[in-house]
């Protein structure tokens, strides 16, 4: 008991020190939520699993003590990586506010192609998920007693069910724009649909999740919160949001009763409900799939073949058949074979990833250092930039960022692949449409896009800045 309280110790004094750093950055930087997720994930089911025997459905039966603290230690050490990253990010002078370096010249090519981009997305999104409903029919998604019939049948559909990504990347694409005010409101009533559709029809929670950050993210940048001006009030109510979660996957256990049923079983079972979100919490999933993976596979296995896998992942099958299963694939079908049978899976642990290419203490530091630095300078890229496309798709990444923990390389780059293709493809159609029009016009946009003296050309769409 001792041990786990010293090392959590250790991993909240890393956190805190870095989130002292960050005082002058937005609550939801990056780096901030990726260093907070990791004190969380690191610390919450190591102690609390002292206080109370977890109920869960993981394999926890065998995992003993002493692999239980050298993954807590792995996670502390991760922490520490993430703040010599924050050390050297300060000693560049990248957690100091700037003003943006975009140049005035080219805002009317900017609003041209936030026009183009959003509804673009909005559309195209809708249609593929339109059929993505078709194909699954109504009845699977809206099915509560059997959630994986849906994903049985989803099976081939993946491009299908990325519209309503798409959807939700236009909405946020457009909050995160100059458009004008009155149209933001279609594109919040869009948003507002996805979330009623995802919570109430097919209890998916992490699509109306994905939105509120998203606009949250949008909505501290605009108005300059910083991370030193938060007040505990805030604080309470991020705790009440989690609990809301975690009662949300208690209801999703009883749904074949009605609300007041399910609602009163989970306050009967008292001690048996609490043990529940320990053994099932988002914070101990993670954290389990590490001390899984530490009790039965070698240290530094795989020598950095995983992250090199990854990008093999990203090729279809019918070009590459033999390409190699994800670990996350791998990991369910070796554990937890009836979840792949039946379509489901579990969180897999971007810890367990580096411990097994590069061992223990070592690869977490690493991959703590490498992964902070680079949420550092990326948000150091959209602070400067803030009209460019990584600008855009900033609110899009924030939930990614704070699951991230949960997923391996492989399904980061799967996933960052197909929204990048996307919208470099929406970005390029803008910049035809763009230089067509003016083209046909004599290098006059109607509607007061272009300024007088301004240059007209579009920079290259795949670019961060614009």
């Amino acid at each position: 008991m001792t041990e786990r309280l010293l090392i959590a110790f250790g991993t909240w004094v890393a956190v805190g020190t870095g989130l002292s750093l960050c005082r002058r950055m937005s609550p939801l930087h990056f780096f901030v939520l990726l260093l907070v997720a990791t004190g969380l994930i690191g610390t919450f089911y190591p102690l609390a699993s002292l206080l109370v025997e977890p109920l869960t459905w993981r394999n926890i039966g065998h995992l003993d003590d002493e692999t239980i603290q050298a993954v807590e230690l792995d996670y502390m050490v991760f922490a520490w990586g993430m703040l010599l990253a924050a050390f050297i990010a300060a000693s560049k002078g990248w957690l100091v506010p700037d003003a943006p370096a975009e140049q005035v010249a080219r805002r009317s090519w900017v609003r041209y192609r936030d026009g183009i981009v959003a509804p673009g997305l909005l559309f195209s999104g809708a249609m593929l998920y339109g059929l993505y409903v078709h194909s699954v029919g109504i009845s699977a998604l809206t099915n509560k007693a059997d959630y994986a019939e849906k994903y049985l049948l989803s099976t081939g559909l993946g491009p299908l069910s990325f519209g309503l990504w798409m959807m939700i990347l236009g909405c946020l694409w457009a909050e995160a724009s100059q458009m004008p005010s009155r149209h933001k409101l279609a594109y919040r009533g869009a948003a507002l649909a996805i979330g009623i559709w995802s919570i109430v029809f097919i209890s998916v929670r992490t699509n109306a999740v994905v939105l509120l950050m998203g606009y949250l993210h949008i909505l501290a940048g605009r108005r300059g919160i910083e991370l030193r001006r938060i007040r505990i009030s805030l604080v309470v109510v991020l705790i009440l949001a989690y609990i809301g979660l975690e009662g949300f996957s208690l209801y999703r256990g009883t749904t074949s009763r009605s609300a007041g049923e399910a609602i009163e079983i989970i306050m009967s079972r008292g001690e048996t409900t609490l043990a529940s979100v320990v053994g099932g919490s988002e914070l101990s999933h993670p954290f389990i799939t590490a001390v899984e993976v530490a009790a039965s596979r070698e240290p530094a296995e795989l020598a950095g073949r995983s992250y090199l896998d990854g990008f093999l992942v990203l090729m279809p099958r019918f070009i590459n058949p033999d390409r190699p299963l994800a670990l996350s694939q791998e990991f369910v079908q070796t554990y937890y074979a009836w979840a792949a049978a039946r379509g489901g899976g579990t969180a897999f642990s971007m810890l367990a990833e580096a411990w097994l290419n590069f061992g223990p203490i070592l690869g977490a530091g690493f991959v703590g250092f490498a992964i902070g630095l680079l949420m550092l300078a990326v948000e150091r890229h959209r602070a400067t930039h803030r009209r460019g496309v990584l600008a855009r798709l900033a609110p899009y990444l924030v939930f990614i960022v704070v699951v991230i923990h949960r997923n391996e390389s492989a399904s980061i780059l799967k996933f960052l692949f197909a929204s990048g293709v996307v919208v470099t493809g929406m970005c390029i159609a803008a910049q035809l449409v763009w230089s067509f029009t003016l083209r046909v016009r004599g290098g006059d946009v109607s509607g007061g896009l272009s300024r007088p003296g301004s240059d007209p050309r579009p920079p290259a769409p795949a670019g961060g800045s614009a």
